[in-house]
């Protein structure tokens, strides 16, 4: 891939096609869970070593042989990823950095990662615990459980209507409230604030912001680098 494609992709920032994960000695887990949505929609690319806003912190270079060799081994576990694939992730040098490009391409097959299925859409996402049924509605380039052991009410993450953390409890909800009120500070804040600020998962956030989507409480317009939100 030459430089030239690479600073594009950076400056438009994430898209239904392209993620982006910070990435120390390890491959964290929602890097997983993205590969599944991506297996699960129209594929794409996933980027180690580059922040949310597209900025570039690099691997390091110690750490990317056992980063490749593991990376490979869990996409190909069965317990892991389900049903299994084969992807070969690429070093790339970038502004004297190193970082790893994951091409994930579409699939005719519904992928999980560990008994949970994720999608992704441009624009929006809905639960079915039928995975013959992977429906979808409105959200913004995020991956979303859809299904998995116990389905939408109970779930192996709680699920959505029920189950502990459920979306009608009241700590969600106020988490959920402490989401919108950051952002009616700072309309033009990224996920990655947003869980640094409110000290709770991003992975967390990014399920909230979805489910607050779907509410139509919010919604992002423009490239996570350079959008905005609004307040509905």
């Amino acid at each position: 891939m030459d430089v030239q494609k690479l600073e594009t992709t950076f400056a438009v920032g994430e898209t239904v096609a392209v993620e982006f994960k910070r990435c120390g000695g390890k491959v964290e887990a929602d890097t997983f869970e993205t590969v599944c949505s991506f297996l699960n929609r129209f594929g794409g690319d996933i980027y180690l070593g580059v922040e949310d806003d597209g900025g570039i912190s690099g691997v390091p270079e110690r750490f990317i042989p056992d980063i490749i060799k593991n990376f490979i081994s869990m996409v190909g576990n069965p317990e892991i990823i389900s049903p299994t694939v084969y992807l070969a992730p690429e070093v790339l040098e970038y502004r004297g950095r190193k970082i790893i490009r994951i091409h994930v391409p579409p699939s005719s097959e519904v992928h999980s990662f560990k008994k949970v299925i994720y999608d992704r859409v441009d624009d929006a996402y809905s639960f079915d615990a039928n995975i013959g049924k992977m429906q979808t509605a409105k959200s913004n380039c995020e991956y979303n459980a859809i299904g998995g052991d116990g389905g939408v009410n109970g779930g192996v993450n709680g699920g959505v209507n029920g189950g502990d953390g459920g979306v009608n409890g009241s700590e969600n909800e106020n988490r959920f409230n402490r989401i919108i009120q950051v952002i009616e500070n700072d309309y033009q804040i990224t996920i990655t604030a947003i869980a640094d600020k409110l000290s709770i998962p991003k992975r967390t956030v990014e399920r909230d912001i979805a489910t607050l989507k779907k509410q139509n409480k919010i919604r992002h317009t423009g490239s996570a680098k350079a959008g905005h939100w609004e307040l509905l």
